[in-house]
């Protein structure tokens, strides 16, 4: 109730609408604190993708260095692990498909950090700045200035250990069966039981590969008594196996947020031997 410029007779209305307005200034300071900058509880396992990059700037970034975005002027806590691999760079052919390369003195990475953020439904939020899957930047690593984007973001407590960064629902232990149909023979002579396989566009870490089975390949010929089966010089089909822990779905089997299904055409990394591969089974054990 006001009476005579007073509410209840005590409190004088000017200063009452000081008072609020200074509660709603601390109200929103501490909403900043503790929603944008210091309420930043959560540790943040990033990683960070750079498909090329020339060796000698590879070869500076090191686990422990700071790692700084140079693009948002924002610090990123330091460098926890460092995955180089060969470059990855595309060319078209004559009939139009894309081909993926490499390039001799270049390198592909991905450099793992630990940072306090906030972790959002949109990737993460760290002093104000957001971050999401797939976001450009140019990123300082100890001497180190790469341009590369954002390839993943996970709290540190529910990253899991056997590399499938699955949430634990439907969980599953599963064995794939990889089909090259046709590699050069010293490539699939190469290709040797307990070799570390990986997903190369994706990085995904399928464990070791058992199983090895190697053929003959064959090609049909117009001959004038019809079509004749010849063997393919100098080629060979190579088949193996990954155990790996995944998540069910419909389709197939999910791998660290790439899909595993029968036919799904695959670039692998087989112990340093590279090959195209066909998903030729998948067993649920």
């Amino acid at each position: 109730m006001i009476k005579d410029g007073k509410i209840f007779g005590k409190i004088n209305v000017i200063d009452f609408l000081v008072i609020l307005l200074v509660i709603a200034i601390i109200a929103a300071g501490i909403k900043f604190i503790f929603f944008n900058n210091g309420g930043e509880s959560d540790t943040l396992i990033m990683k960070f993708r750079i498909e090329e990059v020339d060796n000698f700037v590879a070869e500076k970034v090191k686990i422990g260095d700071s790692l700084y975005d140079d693009t948002g002027d924002n610090d990123l806590g330091i460098v926890t692990d460092i995955e180089t691999d060969d470059s990855i760079s595309y060319s078209v052919s004559e009939d139009g498909l894309y081909n993926m390369t490499s390039r001799e003195g270049y390198k592909s990475m991905i450099i793992t950090g630990e940072v306090k953020g906030r972790k959002t439904k949109l990737g993460a939020e760290i002093k104000g700045t957001k971050y999401g899957v797939g976001h450009s930047m140019v990123l300082r690593a100890g001497d180190a200035k790469l341009y590369l984007r954002v390839y993943d973001i996970e709290l540190k407590d529910e990253k899991k250990e056997d590399g499938g960064d699955n949430d634990g629902k439907n969980t599953v232990k599963a064995v794939i069966t990889f089909f090259c149909p046709e590699e050069y023979d010293f490539v699939a002579e190469s290709v040797k039981d307990g070799a570390d396989a990986y997903d190369t566009l994706k990085r995904t870490n399928l464990g070791k590969i058992y199983g090895i089975k190697t053929d003959k390949v064959t090609e049909q010929a117009a001959t004038d008594s019809g079509v004749a089966e010849y063997e393919k010089d100098g080629y060979l089909s190579v088949e193996f196996k990954c155990e790996v822990v995944a998540e069910k779905t419909e389709r197939g089997i999910e791998i660290g947020g790439k899909n595993f299904y029968i036919g799904a055409e695959k670039a692998l990394n087989v112990g340093g031997t590279k090959v195209e591969a066909v998903v030729k089974d998948i067993e649920i054990k």
